[in-house]
């Protein structure tokens, strides 16, 4: 397999407009028909496409440039989507200081008693703004990503597997150390110690890419797999709707098994059989229709981007625009949210078209010889 994977890019378009509809327009139509599995959505599919690139472009490294190459670019990553996590942080500080009522919601300068302690709290990933957390999280994992090429690259996926199941086993039974706290002192949703496994999970099914893809794109198992994601998702309607609010005895048992803040283990088994039969069906249909799985995928392409893009606008519209999230303006935001992004993209290609193109212009100038690297 040569060059991107329009596949997978699609996917993650997919779970782009999941989390807009979430962030955006929770429980209007379009969140309740992007959230028909109830115990899956697009943060689970983002953080799980995330895991499982990165293993494939790590493998892929490691194989050409070695661990080091491997290990640089990951931090690399890693210290983009930092600088983004305090991007983000600022912009909430700022619009909680100049807003009373979003000072609830996001730590401003009232809340802090010293000039140093907001910063040293968004360094540290102790002020995670509402719907943000997943950079936080993004860092640590990408911190961790190194470690985790070195186990499969010296054949110790073994050891991996066992660290990575008994972090989240910790994490499930002691979850306060590792939940990311909205600001100091007030816990958030996301359990980046049970999150890990979903994460460190892909990164090793990426890893052995090569020899997983072609499984998936038999119809025998996508079939099977998206049959098991549908009869999961009548079942979780099923739970919603017999008992809304948190159950006892078997049903607080599937509850914990499908919990989405600390990651319950059948939330990360279905996020595999989703993201699994999904790619097994969009294969052959992005094969036959490439340029149109291309323009789905661009968002995906840039699903970092987008991501950052959907994080400005949750924290920034009330200060202009109160509205019921339920309605119909709120879905033609979400939408108009997506022609952003996708705009954007369109951009950022067009700008690293160009970029690619001076570069092997300058190359192929008289004169122009490469600098041998030092041995």
């Amino acid at each position: 397999m040569t060059g991107r994977d329009s596949a997978i890019d699609v996917i993650r378009t997919l779970c782009i407009v999941s989390m807009t509809s979430a962030h955006l327009a929770a429980r209007s139509l379009a969140w309740e028909v992007t959230h028909v599995l109830v115990w899956y959505d697009g943060a689970m599919g983002f953080v799980l496409l995330s895991g499982l690139v990165l293993g494939i472009v790590q493998h892929k490294t490691v194989q050409r440039s070695g661990l080091t190459a491997a290990r640089t670019k990951a931090l690399r990553r890693g210290g983009l989507v930092y600088v983004a996590h305090l991007g983000i942080c600022a912009l909430a500080f700022i619009v909680a200081s100049v807003s009373e009522s979003l000072d609830v919601r996001y730590a401003g300068v009232n809340d802090f008693s010293s000039w140093w302690e907001p910063i040293v709290a968004a360094m540290t990933l102790r002020i995670n703004p509402k719907f943000a957390s997943i950079l936080s999280l993004y860092v640590i994992l990408l911190a961790l990503t190194p470690l985790a090429s070195w186990a499969l690259a010296r054949g110790r996926g073994i050891l991996l597997c066992a660290a990575s199941v008994a972090l989240f086993t910790v994490g499930s039974v002691w979850p306060a150390p590792f939940i990311l706290p909205r600001v100091p002192g007030v816990p958030g949703h996301i359990n980046w110690a049970t999150w890990q496994l979903l994460f460190v999970a892909a990164l090793i099914v990426g890893w052995n890419w090569s020899r997983i893809r072609g499984a998936l794109t038999r119809p025998a198992l996508w079939v099977t797999l998206l049959s098991v994601a549908a009869l999961v998702g009548a079942a979780a309607q099923a739970r919603t709707a017999l008992a809304p609010s948190p159950g006892e005895g078997a049903i607080a048992v599937v509850d914990r098994l499908f919990d989405d803040g600390t990651i319950g283990i059948g939330t990360i088994v279905l996020a595999f059989v989703v993201v699994g039969g999904l790619y097994g069906a969009l294969t052959p249909l992005a094969d036959r229709l490439p340029r149109v799985a291309a323009e789905i995928g661009r968002i995906g392409r840039r699903s970092l981007d987008c991501y950052i893009i959907l994080c400005i606008l949750v924290i920034t519209t009330p200060l202009f625009w109160i509205y019921d999230t339920t309605g119909r303006r709120a879905m033609l935001y979400a939408a108009a949210t997506l022609a952003l992004m996708y705009g954007w993209c369109v951009l950022r290609d067009r700008w690293t078209s160009r970029a690619r193109a001076a570069t092997a212009a300058s190359e192929d100038e008289p004169g122009h010889e490469p600098v041998p690297l030092r041995t």
